[in-house]
């Protein structure tokens, strides 16, 4: 920020480099700290001065995390499919599950080419433009998971065509993960082949030295896909570890998707005690506060609530944070164009 300080318009043609990296850090600086006042104005000034478009990506991906964060998914899936179509990898926005499905059945079709075990073993992706793209592709699951489940499963099918077709990136991790999660329902009820490709994400994760990225495949296997096979229990702690692991690298929204997946689980799946489960998930529940992930935050209190109710307590966790009633928060997500997790977890405790 100090360093920001002391550039002027002319820095972008005397000291170029340098000013790209001050942008970047600074970026990324904001958004782990959950700084979002400073965060817009910030970003826009890479992508209106950058010499080339490819000088442009990192601030591209830290405005669409922050557009992620700020509860505007709309905003950030429009800017990732201009970015993919400028890449060379366009992905239309108007789509069916017809779509999906064919796209489905070409990824089905090579992998029964490649044995699962084999797949760790092709060869690493070199091309800048096509790890551009899985950059990008990343972007379009964290935008999309909610608002477009559509094109959030066509942008994991094109990774998975990309991972197999054109060699592994790191964030090929993330795309057998959720390939994986895709098996447990969407794609069809495989719970042996989504638990194949779970394990095979955690064994990229060391392959392709991506532990930057445990925080993201963990939420995959260890909150949707181990479920199916696994004991609930198992899942608790490598959650909550995964949880922390998000915070060391700046991932606060993997670290809140985390928290969201243990919280379920540790007041309706597990049995622990449910004064603990009420004491981590308030703790928690104000870190997130703390970055300004207020949609977290929001979907975390129905747990948080039915772990209150379940001790006797009277305390309304709703109005504690928020200022709102239960009725509020539900009213809030059904009048918006998204089906929010929250609203199905109060429909639940109700």
């Amino acid at each position: 920020e100090v360093g920001i300080g002391l550039l002027d318009e002319q820095s972008w043609v005397s000291h170029y480099d340098l000013t790209i990296q001050l942008y970047d850090a600074a970026l990324e600086a904001y958004y782990a700290i959950g700084r979002f006042s400073s965060f817009e104005l910030t970003a826009k000034q890479p992508i209106k001065h950058a010499k080339c478009f490819k000088d442009k990506l990192n601030a591209y991906i830290n405005y669409v995390r922050y557009l992620t964060a700020a509860e505007r998914g709309e905003e950030a899936l429009a800017i990732c499919l201009n970015v993919l179509e400028t890449l060379g990898e366009k992905i239309p926005r108007r789509i069916g599950n017809k779509t999906v499905m064919e796209e489905a059945l070409i990824v089905t079709n090579l992998l029964q080419k490649t044995m699962s075990c084999d797949l760790l073993g092709l060869r690493l992706l070199k091309d800048p433009k096509k790890i551009a793209i899985s950059y990008f592709l990343d972007a379009v699951f964290l935008c999309s998971y909610e608002s477009n489940p559509v094109i959030f499963a066509l942008a994991v099918c094109r990774m998975m065509k990309m991972s197999i077709q054109c060699g592994l990136c790191e964030i090929s991790a993330i795309g057998f993960g959720l390939y994986g999660t895709l098996l447990t329902g969407p794609l069809g009820a495989d719970f042996e082949e989504s638990y194949k490709m779970g394990r095979l994400a955690l064994k990229a994760l060391t392959k392709l030295d991506a532990f930057k990225l445990k925080q993201r495949v963990y939420a995959y296997y260890y909150g949707i896909i181990a479920l199916c096979k696994d004991p609930l229990q198992a899942s608790c702690d490598k959650l909550l570890e995964a949880y922390e692991a998000g915070f060391l690298v700046g991932d606060i929204e993997s670290s809140a998707a985390n928290l969201q997946l243990y919280s379920s689980l540790a007041v309706w799946g597990c049995g622990d005690k449910i004064e603990k489960a009420e004491e981590l998930i308030r703790m928690h529940a104000k870190r997130m506060i703390q970055h300004k992930q207020n949609k977290a935050c929001k979907t975390i209190l129905p747990h948080l609530q039915q772990a209150l109710d379940l001790m006797g307590s009277d305390e309304d966790a709703y109005m504690t944070f928020f200022g709102i009633s239960e009725d509020d928060l539900l009213r809030e997500g059904i009048q918006e164009t998204v089906s929010h997790p929250r609203n199905a977890v109060i429909f639940t405790k109700r």
